[in-house]
């Protein structure tokens, strides 16, 4: 498949407002603050544009903290963009069929950022806006995306079958793992990356297999009416957080599986901070709005209410709370878009998070390394 290069003509067209930007053309910085949001720390607006805006995925920040990936239908289909921090430019990086929402991940390297786009696997090279697909997988559906040096992972379906792809970013060694149930979401131990995290939809949800497929073993029993949520590694100490929905945010010992509570409250999307010592989590059932954790003591600092909307059937504390039971490939995503995903700059310095407090979703930017001390925040349980 021929690569898509970078156009340098802007276009005229039936976009939101009414002029779409060329491919690789700066636009104007939306950045503003944000008057009349609840916060302990400074925060800003980036984007303003009345589209549905939101991280590309789980490390939307480039490596050296200069720039945010973003995806945005404001052009029509969802694109990638870039946001440079600087000064607040934008730049379309994509064009074409629709990006997947939510699939992107940003190569360690900095310039190529992988997303999947229909049945296939792209890579875009930011330093050139070329646009090359890395594998067609035909009819697949794809889910986000994980990276681990230079192999590359993604929920799949095939057909009937659940499982997962996984490959070289050069293309080569790819494979389908076929699983027996729908996968949510995938992540490379950060240590051993011959290991990979599994989180089926429904319950029990946490498994660990090796990279080849084999060695599938649960690693947290639980049942339907317990919500184990959007697990994730702690850096590179190797364990997992994760939340216990709506009640806890919670740690596991990867080796022992021991499973401890860090702090009683309504954690929900969790998120750590490249060394591991910080853990950054929104609330929702109560929403209490976006804190740092301790992952060590429990102790946790408030940073702000996004005010997001939180929706989705799945998300209320009352009633039914059993989890559901489709992967990525075939869930709507549209409340997807109304929750926080906060997540870290690479120097602990940044919090970067969505919410649609001003009707759409857009992102903002907390600065917590301004947060005075002490932390405060009850004591670990």
């Amino acid at each position: 498949m021929p690569p898509i290069r970078a156009e340098r003509l802007i276009r005229l067209s039936g976009s939101r407002d009414g002029v779409e930007w060329g491919k690789g053309c700066w636009r104007p910085p939306e950045s503003t603050g944000a008057p009349g949001l609840p916060a302990a720390a400074p925060v800003r607006r980036l984007t303003a544009h009345p589209a549905r805006n939101h991280l590309a995925g789980r490390s939307a920040f480039t490596p050296e903290g200069d720039a945010l990936i973003f995806a945005s239908d404001r052009d029509g289909p969802t694109q990638l963009f870039e946001l440079r921090l600087q000064d607040g430019a934008i730049r379309r990086l994509t064009e074409g069929h629709p990006v997947q929402p939510f699939s992107a991940a940003v190569h360690h390297g900095g310039d190529k950022v992988f997303f999947a786009r229909g049945g296939a696997i792209w890579v875009l090279r930011r330093s050139r806006l070329e646009e090359n697909c890395v594998v067609s997988l035909g009819n697949t559906r794809l889910g986000p995306c994980a990276l681990a040096g230079d192999w590359l992972a993604a929920p799949a379906r095939q057909g009937r079958q659940y499982g997962f792809v996984i490959g070289r970013t050069d293309g080569s060694r790819w494979d389908f793992i076929a699983l027996p149930r729908p996968v949510a979401r995938l992540e490379f131990h950060p240590v051993e990356p011959e290991w990979l995290e599994i989180a089926f939809a429904g319950a029990p949800r946490m498994y660990r297999l090796r990279r080849d497929g084999a060695g599938l073993e649960c690693l947290y029993p639980h049942g339907p009416d317990e919500r184990v949520v959007h697990e994730t590694f702690l850096g590179p100490t190797g364990d997992l957080v994760f939340a216990l929905w709506p009640h806890a945010l919670c740690r596991m010992d990867w080796e022992s599986r021991q499973v401890r509570q860090i702090a009683r409250f309504s954690s929900w999307h969790p998120a750590s901070n490249p060394s591991g010592t910080l853990v950054v989590t929104d609330t929702h059932g109560p929403d209490e709005g976006i804190f740092l954790v301790d992952p060590v003591t429990g102790a946790r600092q408030w940073v702000c209410s996004p005010e997001a909307s939180n929706q989705g059937e799945s998300w209320k504390p009352e009633g039914q709370q059993v989890a559901p039971e489709t992967g990525w490939e075939t869930r709507d995503l549209s409340w997807e878009w109304t929750h926080p995903h906060p997540l870290f700059s690479p120097d602990n310095s940044l919090i970067a998070f969505a919410s649609d407090r001003s009707g759409t979703p857009q992102l903002y930017l907390a600065t917590v390394g301004e947060l005075p001390p002490p932390w405060f925040g009850p004591p670990p349980v």
